[in-house]
């Protein structure tokens, strides 16, 4: 008799789940594993392939391992295989997608650390306590932080996320004197990265002129009346605590193009210590030069002071704040030396010890040191690009909206016209943002080639603190068209070769209360070209803020609440009237003045005339236009908006 054992039904389930969940838990596992054992093997190829065969196959699994997404950004970056970079980016975004899976906050916890230098410090903060309840909230902070940041939104990779891993990889090989920062580098890794590379280099061995010690025990000498060889003598117990110091000076000409440049000082802390960032010459000096025992050898003269006067006047002709610091200790000097004790009755110069602790007192001074920020090359070695923007508050069915018209003018320099760039397209990108700086919406906008510039975004128009905008142009070169193809033609591979972006808002949204008569916002422009397709455009003028006097000044606007009479008629006067703007005075004087009446059938009515300018002189106007129901005599309302009028190329300045 032959007895079968059949497992129920339950158990079956039971080792069924249990094998697939081992399965997948191992499986997740692998794929990182088998990728860091490939770079352990030397390699990266390798590794990158079985990331990236993870990704595709826990993206068919819908299930993500943050892990694989943060190390694959990085090898790639690391290596150069540009021809990854989209995957990159993909994976990268697909990792912070996991924030919702516990197996997967640490991860997330170390990329805000990895991000954390390149905010603001109050962001940093906040960044930190949103880190400790809410990882799913951090992890869309990150994908908001670069969205915001990615120079060229229309294109498919963000070539800040890029540019930064890239600046990691390049800190992590070069700046190795100490590993001290979240990269693994030395401080000046640190400010690279945030930063990219410093505009200037300086790297200076400080104090190596033993005469420059001898300039100031001699001034000391002066009034102690010490004999030569006690001033050898001095000077050798000065110099035996100056450790010939190298310090090195980062220079950032273009981070406030207003300001000085911004500075960076790295040195060995009491000159052979720790390697960091500085904030002052007086860290490169031990700390005992500053303290009254160092000054038993030197006849009460403080090697700490002499030191430091030194060091800044051997850097002094790199940046304002040096030379500032060398002549402030400078005049200290001087003044002892021409006055002596006697003659500096203020209450800080009383005695030779506190002229020590005066000079010593240079050393807690702090530099202005940016802490916090980050900053991009891209886009400063594009062509330049005229952006004109104009947003027009309008009424659509009375639901206040927002057209925002885009005009880009590139100039197109002669090194992209030699690169074969003589057709370019031009991409119009709107960013939506909520009040604290979250990404809403982004509406892009590919224009055809050559031909077109001019975009036209309309949006539902929100309260001025619920919205902020921002808005990018790219220019893309498109080489030459092959000779089968049309102007039309836009190849694979585009280079962007220029780039704008801008930042704005609006005012408040137009009143929706059908008693209140209401205007959009001015339009002034020329009018529309035939070659940009007026179907496109909500009204029929290109914006413009500059004429030439031979153009014809176009304007249009809307006006919303007629009232209408028994006939269902509405009946309404514009006024016009251009002043100029004096520099000088606050005056404005009238120089043209018209007036037409309109009728229409509804509510609403769109106008749009013309201005002759050929007989204003050069200089800045603002165009009054004043609307009235003449239904109604108390229901007026008007709309302003200035232009300028160019010089012509023949009128002398």
């Amino acid at each position: 008799m032959e007895i079968v054992m059949r497992p129920s039904p339950k158990l079956i389930f039971f080792l069924l789940a249990f094998a697939l969940t081992s399965r997948a838990s191992g499986q997740e596992a692998d794929w990182f594993k088998q990728g860091q054992a490939a770079l352990q093997q030397g390699d990266p190829e390798k590794a990158a392939d079985i990331w990236q065969q993870g990704y595709t196959a826990l993206l068919s699994e819908e299930r993500i391992d943050s892990r694989i997404g943060f190390a694959y950004i990085e090898l790639v970056t690391q290596e150069k295989m540009t021809e990854r970079y989209f995957t990159a980016h993909k994976m990268y975004f697909w990792a912070l997608e996991g924030a919702d899976r516990p197996e997967n906050e640490k991860e997330i916890r170390a990329e805000m650390e990895r991000l954390l230098p390149l905010l603001e410090q109050d962001e940093q903060k906040e960044w930190r306590r949103i880190s400790k309840t809410d990882i799913v909230q951090l992890a869309r902070r990150i994908k908001t932080f670069w969205q915001e940041s990615d120079p060229t939104p229309s294109t498919e990779r963000n070539d800040r996320l890029l540019e930064h891993w890239e600046r990691i990889a390049y800190a992590r090989k070069t700046f190795r004197k100490a590993r001290d920062t979240i990269y693994g580098t030395d401080a000046r890794g640190l400010i690279y990265v945030r930063l990219g590379e410093p505009e200037r280099k300086i790297q200076k061995t400080l104090g190596t002129v033993r005469a420059d010690i001898k300039r100031w025990t001699h001034v000391w000498g002066s009034f102690n009346f010490y004999q030569p060889a006690a001033e050898q003598a001095i000077v050798e117990a000065i110099d035996r605590l100056n450790r010939n110091p190298d310090i090195e000076l980062w220079f950032y000409h273009t981070y406030d193009p207003e300001q000085e440049p911004v500075f960076y000082m790295f040195g060995r802390r009491e000159g052979r210590g720790h390697f960091g960032l500085i904030r002052g010459v007086d860290e490169l000096i031990p700390k005992r030069a500053f303290m009254t025992a160092s000054t038993r050898s030197t006849r009460g003269l403080l090697p700490g002071a002499v030191l430091q006067t030194i060091y800044y006047e051997q850097i002094s002709n790199f940046h304002p704040y040096f030379a500032d610091k060398a002549r402030k200790l400078n005049e200290l000097w001087n003044r002892f030396e021409s006055l002596g004790t006697r003659g500096l009755n203020n209450d800080s110069f009383r005695s030779n010890r506190d002229l020590n602790a005066i000079l010593a007192r240079e050393r807690t001074d702090e530099t202005e040191i940016i802490t916090d920020g980050d900053r991009t090359t891209f886009g400063r070695e594009l062509t330049p690009v005229t952006l004109t923007l104009q947003p027009v508050r309008r009424l659509q069915k009375n639901t206040p909206a927002l057209t925002i018209i885009a005009l880009t003018v590139p100039k197109i320099g002669k090194e992209y016209l030699q690169r074969g760039h003589s057709r370019h397209r031009v991409t119009h990108t709107l960013l939506i943002k909520s009040a604290e700086g979250e990404l809403i919406e982004k509406r892009t906008e590919s224009l055809p080639p050559i031909f077109d510039n001019v975009s036209v975004f309309t949006i539902d128009h929100k309260a001025a603190e619920e919205q902020r905008f921002e808005f990018i142009t790219e220019v893309f070169g498109l080489g030459q068209a092959p000779e089968d193809a049309d102007e039309s033609y836009i190849p694979e591979n585009q280079e962007v070769i220029g780039y704008a972006r801008t930042e704005f808002t609006s005012d408040e949204p137009l009143s929706t209360t059908p008693d209140s008569l209401e205007l959009s916002d001015l339009v002034i422009g020329v009018s529309t070209p035939e070659d940009i397709g007026s179907t496109r455009l909500d009204f029929p003028v290109v914006p413009a803020l500059k004429f030439r006097r031979a153009d014809q000044l176009y304007t249009w606007l809307e006006v919303y609440h007629l009232f209408l009479d028994e006939n269902g008629t509405a009946s309404f006067t514009i006024d016009f009237q251009i002043y100029r703007i004096s520099k000088f005075f606050k005056k404005r004087k009238e120089m043209i003045a018209s007036s037409f009446s309109f009728t229409s059938n509804s509510t609403t009515a769109a106008e749009y005339f013309g201005i002759d300018i050929k007989n204003l002189r050069p200089g800045t106007y603002e165009l009054v236009t004043r609307v009235q129901d003449n239904h109604s005599e108390d229901r007026v309302k008007e709309r302003t908006a200035r232009f300028e009028i160019l010089k012509d190329k023949d009128e002398s300045e």
